[in-house]
């Protein structure tokens, strides 16, 4: 915030490349001021009219764009310091400025600002080998030596690879550190990347020549000798292993021995033809590796291909380089990292270097909920309680600052925070927790919504009953309207209720059964699986109802999604023939089609004709299926004798748009019966019953007269 300048109108933080030139003055103030000595900044800013024109004149420095992009970064960093890519921009345009600054007063600014923001990269992410590299380079043109040792030995603690373990080598032999210090140094760097097969032989060749050299520092025939036979177990372990350069250390060693190139009597030939052919076999895997126009899924293909072959044939050791080797290639691929982790954790069952993989992971891929419960894991008792803290403290909180992180990362890394504390037996700070956890979900996703209920869960489990309760009556307030708060609530009751759980699950059911089928369904099971028979029938009684309307609503959905309309065909078109004109029909009793027939008028239009009722169903249960008193102004069921149903009826919409709705209803299944509603479209004129045609006396007879001889005679 104290870099924010307020006062630039918000030209900085918008990108702006060009300012006027007090603005420019302002900048460069801000970016050569210390972080404690901000008023004498301010006074150079506002003071310095003509600060522009003297550093023109000077030449050199920093540009105004340079120094109002430096000023936007900061700024970024301050806020969002998970921002990978804005500590790496910033670190490169510091460098790029004390490269080209044109004092020593300038550059020794420069160079505490660009410190600065290495160390508070190195303190988010690991950084990569080209990074330390440069960064031990600048101090050697600084002259800082004291540091370069530092910054080795955390180097190769983020990526230890052959370059940076012969770097601090180098560095240490320089330093005149003594011969068992650099010897611990050169087993913990053979030991680390000694069997890479592309570059580890590097590390052999270097730690050969530091052996020799220390042998030509001894005078005594018995400590010469023993310091021979050390340089001979170097190359006698270097030239076992199959690397790239192993002819290169076979000359050394004959050197070494005063042998000659051609030298059948070589002590070492055999052991050198044997690696010579493993090599042979792993060439493919390297070719695969070293191609630079793979992409990250064919090198990863070909990594798995390789650890499959050295697990199988090769030793521990080659399998461990190998994953070294995939994760500084590949340091944000979470899953290469949790192979590592597995095969070292199970395979090599060394929890030292599994906890100090999982760390490394962790750094390289805060977002992934199952690294930190490994790390947590493998870090926790007596002797790993200082790591367990910070990670605790420190890195699993800036975790949730990871910009791309997602609302189910987020709640897996809390609950992975949340299972550590509880093991740890610190259930204040675990209450205390829980509390800062459901804050931080709903700062960092304001629509945060979790269906399953997993942090209420754990966090009213590790509470009292009451308190629990309470929980849970603030939850269904506010998530009340949807089913899993509820079905949360009454799975809670029941696995940590206490002897009280069924009765208190029975009174949330009682509760919420309307809000859903599921919760009907779900107290009719509760009811038959914990309750009597007369609790289950009450059950059944005030749940039915609700169910068929429930399942009423629902079904047609799902038939209309499910059975696509047919298309109509069209006929061709064809000539139509003159219409005939219409025969006279005769009339019918208009008190016999009422019985029948809807009432004419307006209803005639919003009239549904609903089949295959249930022989039971009244008229209100069919005015609820259909909508209830606001969309139906009538309904009649149709009735046979003795008062029964028929199965079907008449139903009279208030609008059209009610119309519309109920015809949702089709297809609906009610008492294991589906059915049928649509539109009413009776006759515009009621039909006259047909009639026989005239029998040979020529007399008509009605089509329900059964004729026979008999009564012809007596028509006659």
């Amino acid at each position: 915030a104290r870099f924010a300048m307020a006062d630039r109108g918000g030209g900085a933080m918008a990108g702006k490349q060009t300012a006027s030139p007090v603005d420019d003055a302002r900048a460069a103030a801000l970016l050569r001021m210390d972080t404690d000595s901000e008023s004498d900044a301010g006074g150079d800013a506002v003071g310095g009219g003509d600060a522009p024109q003297v550093q023109q004149e000077q030449g050199g420095g920093v540009d105004a764009a340079t120094a109002d992009r430096l000023v936007i970064l900061r700024d970024h960093i301050s806020a969002y310091p998970q921002s990978y890519e804005a500590h790496h921009e910033y670190v490169e345009l510091l460098r790029k400025a004390a490269g080209t600054a044109h004092d020593d007063e300038e550059a020794g600014q420069l160079w505490v600002l660009l410190s600065g923001a290495r160390e508070s990269f190195a303190k988010e992410f690991p950084l990569s080998e080209a990074l330390w590299l440069e960064w031990v380079e600048d101090c050697e043109k600084r002259g800082e030596e004291r540091a370069i040792g530092s910054l080795l030995e955390r180097a190769v603690g983020d990526y230890p690879t052959p370059a940076l373990w012969k770097r601090r080598m180098e560095h240490e032999r320089k330093q005149g550190r003594s011969a068992a210090e650099v010897r611990a140094i050169a087993e913990a760097a053979v030991r680390s990347c000694g069997a890479d097969v592309a570059n580890g032989a590097v590390l052999w060749e270097e730690f050969a020549d530091f052996e020799k050299e220390a042998l030509g520092r001894l005078e005594g025939d018995a400590d010469r000798e023993d310091q021979r036979e050390r340089v001979r177990g170097i190359y006698k372990r270097a030239l076992g292993l199959p690397m790239v350069g192993l002819k290169c250390l076979h000359q050394g060693f004959l050197a070494f021995e005063g042998l000659g190139e051609e030298s059948p009597s070589s002590p070492l030939s055999q052991t050198l033809e044997v690696s010579l052919d493993e090599l042979e076999s792993r060439e493919t895997y390297e070719d695969g590796l070293s191609k630079s126009d793979n992409s990250q899924d064919a090198t990863l293909e070909v990594f798995q291909k390789y650890l499959k072959y050295e697990n199988k044939y090769g030793d521990p050791g080659r399998v461990v380089s190998l994953f070294q080797r995939l994760v500084c290639r590949f340091p944000c691929h979470d899953p290469c990292w949790d192979a590592f982790g597995k095969y070292v954790e199970n395979q090599m069952q060394d929890k030292e270097f599994a906890r100090e993989t999982y760390l490394r992971a962790v750094r390289n891929c805060p977002w992934s909920p199952q690294l930190w419960a490994r790390a947590l894991a493998t870090s926790e008792g007596p002797e790993c309680r200082p790591s367990q803290e910070e990670l605790l403290n420190t890195s699993l909180s800036n975790a949730l600052l990871v910009q791309s992180l997602t609302q189910q990362s987020a709640l897996d890394l809390l609950l992975v925070r949340a299972d550590a504390l509880r093991r740890a037996a610190r259930m204040e700070e675990l209450r205390q927790f829980f509390r800062f956890a459901w804050d931080k979900l709903c700062t960092l996703f304001p629509d945060y919504r979790d269906d399953t209920f997993q942090l209420a869960r754990y966090w009213a489990r590790m509470e009292s009953p009451e308190v629990a309760t309470k929980m849970w009556q603030e939850m269904a307030g506010r998530y009340g309207s949807t089913c899993p708060v509820w079905l949360a609530w009454v799975d809670f009751e029941l696995h940590h209720g206490g002897p009280a759980s069924v009765k208190a699950a029975r009174a949330i059911f009682q509760k919420a059964h309307s809000k859903c089928s599921e919760i009907a369904a779900k107290w009719r099971a509760f009811e038959g699986e914990y309750g009597s028979a007369e609790s289950a029938a009450q059950a059944y009684r005030k749940t039915s109802l609700i169910n068929f309307s429930l399942m009423a609503a629902e079904a047609p959905r799902q038939v209309e999604a499910e059975v696509p309309k047919p298309t109509k065909r069209k006929k061709p078109a064809t000539k139509k023939p003159a219409k005939k004109p219409a025969k006279k029909r005769a009339k019918v009793d208009a008190a016999a089609a009422a019985e029948v027939l809807p009432e004419k008028g307006d209803s005639e239009v919003c009239t549904l004709f609903v089949k295959n009722l249930p022989f039971d169903m009244e008229q209100q249960s069919l005015t609820d299926l259909l909508g209830g008193e606001e969309a139906v102004k009538e309904c009649r069921i149709v009735m046979g004798w003795g008062g029964k149903s028929k199965g079907f009826a008449y139903v009279d919409c208030t609008s059209e748009a009610a119309l519309q709705k109920a015809l949702e209803k089709n297809g609906t299944e009610v008492s294991g019966r589906k059915l049928f509603v649509a539109r009413s479209k009776p006759p515009s004129k009621v039909k006259a019953p047909q009639r026989r045609p005239p029998n040979s006396s020529g007399m008509l007879v009605p089509r329900h007269v059964k004729y026979t001889r008999r009564s012809r005679v007596a028509n006659k």
